[in-house]
């Protein structure tokens, strides 16, 4: 089962099933209601069933300590380990950064374009 695309008036998409191909990328599709259509493969989508009714039919767990994964041994809180810090060093005022190189430029002569001309004073 695929879903194809409906240049038609109702949904974008509509179930359909494959009869044939018809070359490399177009396939002859059997929609609903009887009609056969041709449809390029950008037009297919895969209608994935299975795996759209296993989803609905999970359940949510009421509570939310369920949510967390239990770890054995360690039924309290932890305290986390004091953290000592180091006494901060002054960096150097002026770091030493290569000179900019020298920037060339273009000698090219600009003119305005020609059919300006006759509006510059």
């Amino acid at each position: 089962d695929v879903l194809v695309r409906n240049y038609s008036y109702g949904p974008k998409w509509i179930p359909a099933v494959i009869m044939s191909a018809l070359g490399p990328v177009s396939y002859t599709v059997a929609v609903g209601n009887g009609q056969i259509l041709k449809r390029h493969v950008d037009q297919i989508r895969i209608q994935h069933v299975d795996e759209l009714q296993d989803f609905t039919r999970m359940t949510v767990p009421s509570d939310k300590e369920s949510l967390l994964p239990e770890i054995p041994g360690s039924t309290e809180m932890e305290t986390a380990p004091e953290v000592v810090s180091s006494p901060i060093t002054k960096l150097p005022d002026k770091l030493d950064t290569p000179a900019a190189p020298q920037l060339r430029r273009s000698s090219r002569e600009k003119r305005p374009p020609i059919r300006l001309q006759d509006y510059v004073k």
